[in-house]
């Protein structure tokens, strides 16, 4: 399958500061997918931290969780956007604030889509996909 190619060579981030969450994505990242790079981080400090490292990579795709301690998605988010490597990356919210006002603030503040949590693990591959080849994914659930 075509788009299962595109994830499978994809560099994937996640900042996430919950442990079960970073646990499950690291094993459907790397266990079942096999994306080629990934990288997780408890917050942006940390991940801005590592990008200047000789060890960094440019990722395609960012998940990005938006409620982080100290810090908030939008914050990094904006830092991202700001970046001149960072500028093709896909961000994707991932949240359990799933209600119509968060959605349609995480739209406007220049998300390039959204996922619900607790995560779908059975459709999260294909959405994942779904994002890297260009298509919209809003989907809390």
């Amino acid at each position: 399958m075509q788009d299962a190619k595109i994830l499978v060579d994809a560099k994937i981030l996640v900042i996430e500061d919950n442990r079960n969450n970073l646990k499950l994505y690291e094993a459907l990242f790397v266990e079942e997918i096999g994306v080629r790079e990934y990288r997780a981080y408890a917050s942006g400090t940390m991940f801005f931290r590592w990008l200047i490292s000789p060890n960094s990579f440019i990722p395609d795709l960012i998940l990005l969780d938006i409620q982080l301690p100290r810090e908030d998605g939008y914050t990094v988010l904006q830092q991202i956007r700001s970046h001149a490597d960072l500028q093709n990356t896909k961000v994707i919210a991932a949240t359990a604030s799933v209600m119509k006002s968060d959605m349609e603030k995480i739209r406007t503040s220049g998300f390039d889509g959204f996922i619900g949590k607790p995560i779908r693990v059975s459709v999260f591959e294909h959405q994942m996909c779904q994002v890297l080849a260009g298509e919209d994914i809003w989907d809390a659930h």
